[in-house]
């Protein structure tokens, strides 16, 4: 059994634009094609099914197109008008569109898990969402389109990416994306690097004022300058976690619709929902509270109340879009809290 590694179709206008075109020129080397035949040489490659072109040197391979080109139809005419002398000659020894390298399943496995092949560690299932994280390497993929690039179930595919994560083949981090929460996926070597991860002893407070300067936080309510972290058409939760911790920690107590400004997400609903949302996580985690307090001559019944500091686990279980953390009430938004006060 083979496997082949894909980045998929190319688009239809990429097609178009290499039908007409000639083959790309490659260097080839000496060193290239010593490598060529190193990996021709080994039974576990595959040029072609069933090692059916791992004769074919370098050179002969980068002579074959890589794609076939449908060539646009002319105008019939007579067959007496053709003369037999203008027909192309066809290289029979060689295949019509260049051959795809295969690998053996087991060499497969190895590359993706580190293991041999093993259906006990990773289903059926499991592995065929693998190979589809892995066919575009360090680019991720949505879990949405992963759907449909592998032609599973919507509602088993998550479970799916869980157990790859939390066996540690994958990363799975939570990201909004055409204005629905989802999550995006890499193969473990190709994911990029999460800030945090470089700060295992530190608190996420001290990361923030590392990176964000105090005074953009505190003085008055203009929108911190990193905002376009979350304000554009994905959000940046780990960056948008610090900032609310940060700026709540900085003010002591501010009004929810105070952070909504400082953080530049009034008047964008959906941005405002992932706050709201984050906040409630956060109290839940036991960083944050809600509170009424009193400013100036007033009475506020909408403000949050900074408790403690957030710690890289915290961060963790956040930015990966863990299970909150069991709890005996009820997590109120401020107009509820409110209300209950009241009752």
């Amino acid at each position: 059994m083979h496997g082949t590694l894909s980045r998929g179709r190319r688009t239809e206008q990429q097609s178009l634009a290499t039908s007409n075109a000639p083959p790309m020129a490659t260097l080839v080397t000496e060193g290239n094609k010593s490598i060529w035949c190193w990996i021709t040489a080994r039974p576990d490659v595959s040029v072609g099914h069933n090692r059916e072109w791992n004769h074919l040197s370098l050179d002969q391979l980068l002579s074959i197109l890589e794609y076939d080109i449908q060539l646009p139809t002319a105008e019939p005419v007579h067959a007496q008008s053709s003369p037999p002398s203008l027909e192309p000659t066809l290289d029979l020894s060689l295949p019509p569109v260049r051959p795809r390298l295969y690998v053996s399943e087991s060499k497969m496995w190895n590359c993706l898990t580190g293991h041999g092949v093993d259906y006990q560690k990773v289903t059926k299932f499991e592995w065929l969402a693998l190979v589809g994280i892995a066919s575009v390497m360090e680019e991720g993929i949505l879990q949405g389109d992963l759907t449909r690039l592998v032609s599973q179930d919507k509602r088993s595919l998550p479970k799916r990416t869980d157990a790859l994560a939390r066996k540690g083949y994958i990363v799975k981090r939570p990201i909004l994306a055409r204005g629905c929460k989802t999550s995006k996926l890499w193969l473990k070597p190709f994911a990029p690097s999460v800030q945090i991860q470089k700060h295992p002893t530190e608190t996420i407070t001290e990361i923030c004022n590392a990176d964000f300067p105090r005074d953009a936080i505190v003085g008055d309510l203009e929108p911190v300058p990193w905002r376009h972290h979350w304000s554009g058409d994905t959000i940046d939760y780990a960056t948008l976690g610090r900032s609310i911790m940060g700026v709540v920690k900085e003010f002591g107590v501010i009004r929810y619709q105070d952070l909504r400004m400082k953080l530049g997400v009034a008047g964008h609903p959906w941005q405002m929902k992932v706050v709201t949302r984050t906040c409630r996580f956060f109290i839940e985690l036991g960083l944050l509270q809600y509170v009424t307090a009193s400013m100036g001559n007033r009475i506020f019944r909408d403000c949050i109340k900074f408790k403690r500091d957030i710690t890289p686990d915290d961060l963790a279980i956040f930015i990966s879009g863990g299970v909150r953390p069991s709890s005996s009430e009820t997590i109120m938004s401020p107009k509820a809290h409110h209300k209950n006060a009241q009752g």
